[in-house]
C-alpha cells in the first residue's frame, strides 16, 4: 500500500515534526511504503481566479508549481494523511 502523508506542520514545530516520524515508522513497520510531503517547503501559488482549470486545461491549474506534484501524489495513493498543527485560543469568561 502506498501512503501519502501531508503534513502541514511548520519546522519549527519540534512536535509536529516527532508525530510526523512516528506515524512513519509505524506505516513503515507494517510493509507500506512512506511519501512524506512537507508542504512548507513547496512553493505553491495562490488561486489566480482566472479559471484556466476549468477552461483551458479541464482539472489541472494553468499554473505550474508545486501544487501539480501534491496533487499527483494525492491522486496515485492509497491512502492519503493530513498532519495538520491544532492551534487553540482562550476565550475570556
Amino acid at each position: 500500500m502506498k501512503v501519502v502523508v501531508l503534513n502541514g506542520g511548520r519546522k519549527k514545530d519540534r512536535g509536529q515534526a516527532d508525530c510526523c516520524g512516528l506515524l512513519a515508522l509505524e506505516i513503515l513497520s507494517q510493509g507500506h511504503s512512506v511519501e512524506n510531503i512537507d508542504l512548507e517547503e513547496i512553493p505553491i501559488a495562490p488561486c489566480t481566479g482566472c479559471f484556466g482549470c476549468w477552461v483551458k486545461t479541464p482539472g489541472e491549474c494553468t499554473i505550474d508549481d508545486g501544487g501539480r506534484d501534491v496533487t499527483r501524489a494525492a491522486l496515485l495513493c492509497d491512502l492519503l494523511v493530513f498532519l495538520t498543527p491544532v492551534r487553540g485560543i482562550l476565550l475570556g469568561t
